[in-house]
């Protein structure tokens, strides 16, 4: 500190301050700028680390496999869409299947699958395997939920149902009807449940689908757990081919002629005995060509065999339906030659026959 002269004039002080003790407005403009700065790059950060998190759940809504396309739903999702569950659209071995709509109007059928013993990798990696499978008669698979213990599947709905709501009337439906056959808005057909056997297991798929409503459509090896080729399809094919033909369920409990339940038995020896007209219904003999319905019969008899070494391929199959093969003619299945007195045990033994039954054995 420094005092002046003394002057007439005046009498001030004078005190001189150290520069760095002096806030100067240069400073405050850089500390102001340095906060906004600091603010505006944590902005940007949170907004980038937003963005990636938003990406990253948006990938996960989709299976592993980038070439599936599966959006992956949440539970709360699918309990919204189909209201609870509340519309069941029935039931078959996998689980129960429910009508839904998404957000967009979109209606879907939800299969709440009751079986699947994988762990949700495991379950991801098939159903990945399975939504790169297209075919235009398969149902088309859109997504999947896989929370928790939960297993769910999102299908293509199907607004003409399953194709036994067309061949029987509902005075003789039944639990043991076929459901995985669909019909579209054209009522082009479409297969369900296709592969969902991976989901499960052959062992324990084959443990539900005997028990739990497709059995009169199963072959005999597959019943009894022997070795299966792809000719078990050959034999259900052969099984709802009859049933087109005729109008008739092969297992029907309701039948008060007993020789009827086993509708394939007695179809077989009518066939064999000149009487296809027998077995055909009656709408098919106004307007079909009977020569192609008798071929059509000939060929039912050729894919239901016991034996699946006798059976044709479904490559065969097609060609003998479309008249560029000559049917052979067909064993007779030695079912065809049993009891005709059926009893309600032997139905619930297997679904169909016991294999004592199959063989003409009937205790």
């Amino acid at each position: 500190m420094r005092n002046s002269p003394p002057s007439k004039s005046s009498s001030n002080v004078s005190i001189r301050v150290g520069a760095s003790e002096l806030p100067t407005k240069r400073k405050s403009t850089t500390i102001v700028g340095t906060v906004l700065g600091i603010v505006s790059a944590l902005a940007v950060a949170l907004g980038i680390f937003s963005v990636f998190i938003w990406r990253r759940r948006q990938t996960d809504r989709y299976a592993d496999s980038s070439d599936s396309f599966l959006r992956m739903f949440s539970y709360k999702e699918l309990k919204i869409a189909t209201r609870n569950f509340k519309s069941q659209l029935g039931r078959g071995g996998f689980g129960s299947v429910f009508k839904g709509s998404l957000p967009d109007g979109t209606i879907v059928a939800v299969k709440r699958m009751e079986c699947s013993r994988q762990d949700e990798k495991q379950f991801r990696a098939e159903i990945s395997s399975l939504g790169n499978i297209h075919h235009m008669n398969l149902v088309r698979l859109r997504g999947f939920c896989a929370q928790g213990s939960r297993r769910l599947l999102v299908h293509d709905y199907m607004p003409n149902g399953s194709l036994n709501s067309f061949l029987f009337t509902s005075q003789s439906k039944s639990k043991r009807r076929p459901e995985n056959i669909l019909l579209d808005s054209n009522l082009s057909p479409k297969l369900a449940d296709f592969g969902l056997a991976r989901l499960v297991g052959r062992d324990f798929s084959r443990v539900l689908t005997t028990t739990r409503g497709t059995r009169g459509y199963l072959a005999p090896e597959w019943i009894f757990g022997l070795p299966i080729s792809t000719k078990v399809d050959v034999y259900s094919f052969g099984m709802t081919l009859l049933e087109i033909i005729s109008g008739g369920r092969n297992i029907d409990l309701n039948m008060q002629d007993s020789s009827l339940i086993y509708f394939p038995a007695w179809a077989v020896t009518q066939i064999q005995q000149g009487k296809t007209i027998n077995v055909v219904e009656k709408d098919v003999v106004e307007a079909a060509d009977m020569e192609e319905v008798r071929r059509a019969c000939v060929i039912v008899l050729l894919c239901i065999q016991e034996d699946d070494e006798v059976r044709p391929s479904m490559r065969q199959v097609v060609q003998m339906l479309e008249g560029k093969m000559e049917p052979q003619p067909p064993q007779i299945p030695s079912y065809a030659f049993m009891d005709k007195h059926v009893d309600q045990s032997d139905i619930d033994s297997y679904g169909s026959y016991s294999h004592s039954v199959l063989s003409g054995l009937l205790v």
